[in-house]
């Protein structure tokens, strides 16, 4: 019989271990299992509320929720739904994707009904956001009980009406850095300059106010002369950046490799999670006092 507090990630990488901290500080016993780590160099194995598990019906046992936060790659998310359903036929299954779509994953189950997106945003520990669709297969309960499972976890939940590529929040992104990236290109601005321009204008304006909202306090009509001058100069590149498939060949993936566009240590890399975090009290802050005034009102 399921525990409603008993939650089982899968995966005890970055996302995976992350957003078993997350479930277990909102007060559920999690299980964090990964077949293929070394459980004492788990830190997040220390932590109250988290238990390490490398046995997959093990782990499965007595769950009210599956995470599966792995690899991104089909065969080993179908090697590991396969063995979950030699113990487990029932409890919904939450995958972190952000690539394969709802109906992909649900096609590997032997009861599509249980499979949903719920894709948290790195660190998930910081970033509020947390994206839930499902297939058309998907059980209206079991979006009801994670959503409701999530905003327990204070998760700010954001459902889609129907599947789609990317999400949400990824294709907003993929936009704008196909933009940048181009305006690189095209000698306009460099990579700093870019950074500087939206840190210090539309991402702190973004922080509190959505598009829809920007574009009514800018007033349509502007909206409407802005979309009908640019849209025709704006980048329609559907092929992956230069930029960034020659760095991924030259070994150059970011900050997790040391180089990318910037150059990076382990102190500048702790330090700029340390701004996203105090950016993300601060913006907590300001919502909360806003909440209340408008309680009071």
């Amino acid at each position: 019989m399921a525990d409603e507090r008993k939650v089982t990630v899968f995966g005890a990488g970055i996302m995976g271990s992350e957003i078993a901290d997350v479930l277990a500080e909102a007060g559920h016993q999690v299980t964090l299992c990964d077949p293929h780590i070394d459980v004492a160099s788990l830190e997040v194995a220390s932590r109250p509320n988290v238990s390490v598990a490398t046995d997959i019906g093990e782990a499965a046992e007595g769950s009210s929720l599956l995470v599966e936060a792995i690899v991104e790659d089909l065969s080993a998310k179908s090697a590991l739904f396969a063995q979950i359903q030699k113990f487990d036929g029932t409890t919904p299954i939450a995958s972190n994707t952000s690539i394969f779509s709802p109906t992909e994953l649900a096609n590997l189950l032997h009861n599509p009904s249980r499979l949903l997106i719920t894709h948290f945003f790195n660190p998930a520990a910081t970033v509020p956001l947390v994206e839930v669709t499902g297939s058309p297969f998907t059980s209206a309960e079991a979006i009801a009980e994670v959503t409701e499972l999530l905003e327990d976890a204070s998760k700010v939940v954001v459902p889609l009406k129907k599947e789609t590529p990317g999400l949400i929040a990824n294709r907003l992104q993929a936009a704008l850095i196909r933009e940048a990236l181009s305006l690189v290109r095209e000698g306009i601005a460099t990579e700093v300059n870019i950074d500087a321009a939206v840190t210090n204008s539309i991402g702190p304006r973004w922080a509190v106010a959505g598009p829809f909202e920007i574009m009514d306090h800018g007033g349509l009509d502007t909206w409407r002369a802005v979309c009908t001058r640019l849209f025709p100069e704006l980048s329609v590149d559907t092929e992956p950046p230069a930029e960034i498939v020659t760095l991924v060949e030259e070994g150059r993936l970011g900050a997790k490799s040391g180089s990318g566009f910037y150059n990076h240590t382990l102190d500048s890399r702790t330090e700029a999670l340390d701004r996203l975090r105090q950016s993300f009290q601060a913006r907590r802050a300001v919502v909360g006092e806003h909440t209340a005034d408008k309680d009071q009102n």
